[in-house]
């Protein structure tokens, strides 16, 4: 990212989730947009991600907690299964997925109290939606950055 320690903010869970139940999600969010009054928020996720794969896979198998975090991501995957459906590989399956996963957490953050607020104040807040591609190192661009609340369709040039 060619910046220096201490200059980025960086929040991690399974399955790349910002949802907005998870309070210490929350809680990091606002305080970057509060006290460090951050100008880029990245939601990020990777192609290749476990918890996609186990939300993919029916019946689930996925023991344990991680069970329950990874709900959301199936709420994502029932939500578009016609779309995943008409793919023709699991891989293509999996990889559409973790797309259309960083885009309901980047609608998740985008609609989060505590960005509704920044942007109703004129605060600078740019939400962006990219994904990782272990394969080759690169980012993938989901979405043009966000920097309003209307419609979630105002976008930097």
């Amino acid at each position: 990212m060619g910046m220096g320690t201490g200059q980025v903010f960086v929040q991690r869970n399974v399955g790349n989730l910002a949802t907005h139940k998870d309070m210490n999600c929350m809680s990091c969010l606002e305080y970057a947009i509060t006290a460090l009054k951050v100008k880029h928020i990245i939601i990020c996720g990777h192609y290749n991600c476990g918890a996609v794969r186990a939300a993919l896979e029916l019946p689930c198998k996925t023991a344990g907690l991680v069970n329950l975090w990874i709900q959301d991501i199936r709420d994502v995957r029932d939500k578009h299964v016609e779309e995943l459906m008409s793919l023709q590989t699991t891989e293509e399956r999996w990889e559409k997925l973790v797309e259309l996963n960083i885009m309901q957490q980047v609608f998740n953050v985008c609609t989060s109290p505590v960005v509704q607020q920044a942007w109703d104040f004129g605060q600078p807040l740019s939400i962006h939606g990219l994904v990782y591609s272990l394969k080759d190192g690169l980012l993938k661009q989901l979405t043009e950055p966000i920097i309003s609340r209307v419609c979630g369709c105002s976008h930097e040039r």
